[in-house]
């Protein structure tokens, strides 16, 4: 049994709130979790459970040694680092089953999923990071030092499910260490290629310019699904028997032919559509977009030529879920704040980040359902990760005070309120 108790007065924070150690995990939290155990020996699952939670609970600790303070179970912090240097491969194997596990909670099969191929980048000081290297950032418009690596989150019914997340490596840090190089779309390639059969009627596959490669979408027809994707302007098509570049057609049929105004939600967009043949591709309805307010037009593509121009917008504007996935994770759960040398402890790091994003969104759920809602768009929208860490936290103080109340039987024990006023300072 673990339990979460409160440390001397005066061992307090930096902001004066009382410090705790995690002693024991609420059944709320574990019977969510049960599924995943099978992957992991009796040790290895203590560390699984004390770190997610210990990301939840306490002030944030980008250190294994600052998370451990608030932990009074299991082994020493340098287990739990010969845990993360070693077993990344498990956690990508329970993040991929808590994603399938997620799914199918909410599972319609009238309902289409989104697959969602993503990157972003973690600027970092140390210069001793393995996999770290130079990179342009194209949000900042400078070069960084840093980490970049591939995401793939699913969208199904309105909630953003991360599936898995893989570090990259530069083409000069595998010539180095002698490892095979891997460019962004092949670690894409692999993670597209483990994606289960989702039982679902219609899966799409959606990713910016980058990803719209031909052996991606070649990838994404094997597997069943469908691509939406972006066109860079230098990629060449075929129109009407003669071979030109996006660029070219913007200029000839944007500007001049008259444009369909679509709105969706509090946006409009002026399109037109096109019929093109891509090469290794085939021919694919052009959807060309710009946002009113914007100078930039997109060139939206699908592998499904059933597809109208509204429901290519629609399907497209899903993305944007990955960067709010981004957002959240990099500001409540601390995706990006480690301090690891070895590239192993960095993806066990990045994986138990996304478990723990995964965690809050299926208690989310349950706790929806067991207040008799149904899973409306509505109702997922409200969907905060701020706010279910403080509902993990609330968890605890039950659970502890629980605890408290069956180990002393006085009612008036000076115990019980003392814990209660360190916890209503917390």
């Amino acid at each position: 049994m673990i339990y979460f108790v409160a440390q001397k007065k005066d061992d307090v924070n930096t902001t004066g709130n009382p410090m705790f150690t995690l002693v024991r995990i609420p059944a709320q939290i574990q019977l969510l979790l049960i599924e995943l155990q099978t992957l992991f020996t009796i040790p290895q699952w203590t560390h699984v459970q004390t770190m997610l939670l210990s990301l939840l609970i306490t002030p944030f600790k980008p250190t294994v040694a600052g998370r451990t303070r608030a932990l009074n179970i299991g082994s020493h912090r340098t287990k739990h680092n010969e845990f993360l240097h070693n077993y990344h491969m498990l956690l990508s194997r329970a993040l991929c089953l808590y994603a399938l596990k997620l799914v199918a909670f909410l599972f319609r099969s009238s309902e289409p999923l989104y697959v969602i191929i993503d990157d972003t980048k973690a600027p970092k000081r140390g210069k001793h990071m393995e996999a770290a290297y130079t990179v342009f950032d194209h949000v900042t418009k400078r070069y960084l030092w840093g980490h970049h690596f591939v995401c793939v989150v699913l969208q199904y019914r309105g909630v953003t499910i991360p599936y898995a997340i893989e570090l990259y490596r530069s083409k000069e840090d595998c010539a180095k260490r002698h490892l095979p190089f891997r460019k962004l779309t092949t670690i894409a390639q692999e993670i597209l290629d483990s994606l289960p059969d989702f039982g679902c009627k219609q899966v799409y596959v959606v990713a910016d310019t980058y990803y719209a490669s031909t052996t991606i979408i070649q990838h994404v027809r094997i597997k069943g699904f469908h691509f939406v994707g972006v066109l860079k302007s230098n990629r060449r098509v075929v129109i009407n028997g003669y071979s030109t570049n996006i660029a070219r057609l913007i200029r000839r049929h944007f500007s001049r032919e008259r444009k369909r105004t679509i709105r969706l939600g509090h946006s409009s967009y002026q399109t037109i559509t096109l019929h093109c043949t891509i090469p290794h591709v085939g021919s694919v309805p052009l959807v060309f977009s710009r946002k009113r307010g914007r100078k930039g037009v997109l060139t939206l593509f699908s592998t499904d030529s059933s597809l109208s121009s509204t429901q290519l917008l629609t399907i497209y504007r899903h993305r944007w879920s990955s960067e709010l996935f981004f957002k959240q994770s990099k500001q409540y759960l601390g995706l990006t704040a480690y301090h690891h040398r070895d590239e192993n402890a960095v993806r066990s790091h990045l994986q138990l980040v996304l478990l723990a994003h995964a965690l809050l969104t299926h208690l989310f759920l349950v706790k929806q359902r067991e207040q008799g809602k149904r899973l409306t768009e509505k109702v997922i929208a409200q969907f905060s990760v701020q706010e279910m860490r403080q509902t993990v936290r609330s968890l605890v103080v039950v659970d502890t005070l629980q605890y408290v109340k069956e180990h002393h039987h006085q009612s008036n024990d000076t115990i019980i309120d003392e814990l209660q006023s360190y916890l209503v300072a917390a």
